[in-house]
């Protein structure tokens, strides 16, 4: 932020958009950028088509903020001119692949608990971002933000939350259920499972870096007995299991075309676990 106030005071006007906006704003970014340093560039704009000398550090926004695109937010050195959420993700769309351009508009879209995050409301909405991309009808990227929204699912709470969905659906498998609340028979809660069949019965939960504590993992345990007991079959699905071939990191991970690949369930762990839970079931799955 310090680097940005930087900017703005020498070239006053200048707004901050792209990826340095993306990591201002806490939505995900790709792991080469994730942790920023000060030989990084930095990316801005203007609310005209004003143009810049080449800087080192700066890296140009050339394309035109509408009014509608800049918020302003209070940081400890002062008042920073930003690019709203929408508009620092269309602006990253050449540095994002396709995955982890569906995985920032599923940042978006989510809907929070209050009682981690003190909001209720998502950044915006899928009517929202329809609404945004009609603004901005002649940007090269619409294309590719627009067929990564036909992608985007609300109720993914993490980047490897989009990632397994994504290659659950690349395997043929039916679209799951995100983080709704499943009630027993009688009435009792099962909580939120990170994915659900309901038609076959099967909940996948994704356990990240915040199931690795022992009292977490006791609770997970007692939920997974308790869905077993009423006849559900749980996956726990953990980081190896997302274990990818070289040719779909290639293709999952860089920049490209709007696209994703169609898999076998065999070709990652996770899927091939899912695979064997739905033939318990007495399905095929369409490869």
């Amino acid at each position: 932020a310090d680097a940005l106030l930087a900017v703005q005071h020498q070239f006053p006007g200048s707004v901050v958009t792209g990826l340095s906006a993306m990591r201002l704003w806490g939505l995900p970014l790709p792991y080469r950028v994730d942790s920023w340093t000060e030989q990084m560039q930095l990316d801005c704009g203007f609310p005209s088509k004003r143009y810049c000398s080449p800087h080192p550090l700066i890296r140009w926004d050339r394309t035109q903020l509408l009014a509608s695109d800049i918020e302003t937010i209070r940081t400890p050195g002062g008042n920073l001119r930003i690019a709203s959420r929408p508009r620092a993700v269309l602006a990253s769309v050449p540095d994002l692949s396709f995955y982890q351009l569906i995985a920032a508009i599923d940042a978006l879209l989510r809907i929070p608990r209050r009682r981690f995050e003190g909001r209720s409301a998502p950044y915006t909405t899928r009517e929202g971002l329809e609404t945004f991309l009609a603004e901005h009808p002649n940007w090269n990227f619409v294309v590719h933000f627009r067929a990564a929204l036909a992608w985007a699912r609300v109720g993914a709470d993490s980047p490897m939350e989009t990632l397994l969905r994504l290659i659950i659906a690349m395997a043929g498998f039916p679209e799951p259920r995100l983080n709704q609340r499943l009630l027993a028979p009688d009435g009792r809660s099962l909580d939120q499972p990170d994915m659900l069949f309901e038609e076959q019965r099967i909940i996948v939960e994704y356990d990240g870096a915040p199931h690795r504590d022992a009292s977490q993992q006791v609770k997970d345990r007692q939920r997974r007995e308790l869905r077993t007991s009423y006849g559900w079959i749980e996956l726990q699905v953990f980081h190896p299991d997302l274990r990818l071939p070289r040719q779909l990191v290639r293709t999952m991970f860089n920049p490209g075309r709007p696209a994703l690949p169609r898999i076998t369930s065999g070709e990652v762990p996770a899927t091939a676990r899912l695979a064997e839970a739905f033939r318990q079931r007495g399905w095929r799955v369409r490869e």
